[in-house]
């Protein structure tokens, strides 16, 4: 990692912006027919040819097909149970449960083999000073075989469009099995869908929790040494007791996490993570957590975007990082309200 540019982290696209493009449409079917995206998919035997003419393959694969334009988009097993992208839209309107569905973002990949919508729902949580919190869905549909249907709630932290898929934590206590949001391509999925859809209707209620739970995070003062500390157990930074400077490198960094340390004062430095009294907080800690990953973790550092990695911001690596920031955070706020460490704000 070269030199980072303040001025380019502090414009950084985040990964809640890059994923798809923007949705244009009051309904589902307007998103889908203006993304290109209002086609329909079908299973189609696999042909070989013999003496010069084609007959179907006996295997258990078929082919994933676009009824409009004919295109392949997989190969997949006879059990293989199509979702199409108009049920994939009316999805939307069952979760929001007909309060009207405010669409965000819609894409797809590989020729239409994986498709992605977003949208919000109506509510917005207000805590601190200026933050604003609200709920967003992610919808993800694979025609390739290479994953279910995948539905992933999110608040997301309206200031600087931190993403944080929701919490396992908070989906296990209100009765929400975090892998029921993944459902795969069979003969069960309309049915476990139909299961599903009534549990989503408490997830408004987790975005307020968790907008209160980072309301507290303002009240617990951390110093400097506190929130380096915790930058390194969350991202894993290696540290070598034969390298520490108590001048230049106290933490004993090598120069790959010395430079991902001085990236992240950077983003700590930034306006959207001294909000109010935000700064030298446990809130500020997580958010500059957040923001890294999702800001500067999916660009490189001359800024470009790296499109492989927004994915992985939302629901993949990244973003389990964004969970385990999340519970080590709130591991060291329970310790120092029993006494057990101490987190200060730095004279």
């Amino acid at each position: 990692m070269t030199e980072e540019n303040p001025q380019i982290m502090r414009n950084l696209m985040s990964a809640f912006d890059a994923f798809g493009s923007n949705a244009k449409g009051d309904t589902g079917e307007e998103v889908l027919e203006n993304a290109g995206m209002n086609f329909h998919v079908e299973l189609q035997p696999v042909y070989r040819s013999i003496n010069g003419g084609a007959k179907a393959d006996g295997s258990r694969f078929r082919r994933v097909t676009r009824t409009d334009t004919q295109a392949t988009l997989g190969m997949v097993s006879t059990g293989f149970v199509p979702y199409q992208p108009q049920e994939m839209a009316a999805l939307a309107e069952s979760i929001t449960n007909g309060r009207g569905v405010l669409w965000d973002r819609v894409g797809m990949t590989h020729g239409g083999a994986r498709m992605l919508m977003s949208f919000q729902l109506p509510e917005e949580f207000v805590f601190g000073e200026n933050e604003t919190m609200s709920t967003f869905f992610y919808l993800m549909n694979a025609h390739d075989g290479s994953s279910g249907m995948k539905i992933v709630p999110s608040p997301v932290r309206l200031a600087c469009s931190n993403q944080f898929p929701m919490l396992d934590g908070f989906l296990k206590q209100h009765g929400v099995n975090p892998k029921s949001l993944s459902i795969r391509h069979s003969s069960h999925m309309h049915n476990r869908l139909d299961e599903l859809i009534p549990k989503l209707n408490i997830v408004d209620k987790l975005t307020e929790q968790f907008a209160q739970a980072n309301a507290d995070l303002l009240e617990v003062e951390m110093d400097m040494g506190a929130r380096v500390e915790y930058y390194i157990d969350v991202l894993g930074l290696k540290t070598n007791t034969e390298l520490i400077d108590l001048t230049e490198n106290p933490e004993g960094l090598a120069t790959r996490g010395k430079n991902t340390m001085k990236a992240l004062m950077e983003v700590e430095g930034l306006e959207r993570n001294n909000i109010g009294s935000m700064a030298n907080t446990a809130k500020q800690a997580f958010d500059v957590i957040t923001d890294f990953i999702d800001h500067r973790g999916i660009h490189d550092v001359n800024g470009k975007l790296l499109e492989s990695k927004v994915q992985s911001a939302i629901i993949g690596p990244a973003a389990r990082m964004k969970n385990t920031a999340w519970t080590l955070m709130t591991e060291r706020v329970d310790k120092a309200k029993e006494g057990r460490i101490e987190i200060k704000q730095v004279a």
